[in-house]
């Protein structure tokens, strides 16, 4: 299902498989986003009811082995909730949907989504990450899962021996880069991974754009 590369040596991915604001006027009526109490975590999660639409689901999406990724969001389903939704429940790209309609399991998620019917999504605003990295001459030491069609990000496998390793064991727990996070950037390359990937195997220093779900990283 996943190609993975462990970079030294890159190997081609494959495709997985898409405003009005009511403004609180009391005090009581603001609702402040969940904030997971995850490691000091700043991700938030939030619950949302998609409609069926003449459009659509309005979602362009990828599916990983803990969560589907929202990678852009158009006109459908997406975008009218977006229209009613409070800011902090707003759908944006690299949320991470964790549960739909009860399914917590990915490819099942993703049958859902393609269904036509009412979705309710719990989502997930990851944390955000950054780590300079120097290389050097060594391997990076991560191996990583790609999908070079839709995917927007590179999915971390294992790290192993190598740059990552020395760079986890001089920071905090908390600040480590981890097996199951997702690497959104590499010195500010983004979006087309197939320039990320070119970017790790040939800069000495990479500063990396980590995005993080709680719950689903491992040491």
């Amino acid at each position: 299902m996943f190609a993975t590369c462990c970079l030294t040596d890159a190997t081609e991915g494959q495709q997985m498989v898409t405003a009005d604001v009511e403004v609180p006027t009391k005090a009581t009526d603001v609702v402040v986003p969940e904030r997971l109490a995850h490691e000091g975590s700043d991700a938030t999660a939030f619950e949302c009811t998609l409609q069926p639409h003449a459009d659509g689901l309005g979602l362009v999406y990828d599916v990983w082995p803990a969560y589907v990724q929202i990678v852009s969001v158009g006109a459908g389903s997406a975008q009218a909730h977006n229209f009613e939704a409070v800011e902090h429940e707003h759908l944006l790209p690299n949320d991470a949907i964790v549960t739909v309609s009860g399914c917590t399991e990915p490819e099942t998620m993703r049958q859902q989504l393609e269904s036509k019917g009412l979705l309710t999504l719990k989502c997930v605003r990851p944390s955000k990450l950054v780590a300079t990295v120097s290389k050097g001459e060594s391997k990076l030491g991560i191996d990583l899962a790609i999908h070079r069609t839709v995917g927007t990000c590179m999915w971390i496998e294992q790290v192993e021996d190598g740059a990552v390793q020395l760079y986890n064991s001089s920071v905090a727990t908390t600040s480590q880069i981890r097996p199951q996070d997702l690497i959104q950037s590499v010195n500010g390359v983004e979006v087309v991974v197939s320039k990320m990937v070119e970017e790790i195997q040939s800069a000495s220093v990479v500063e990396l754009v980590v995005l993080r779900v709680p719950g689903t990283s491992s040491h």
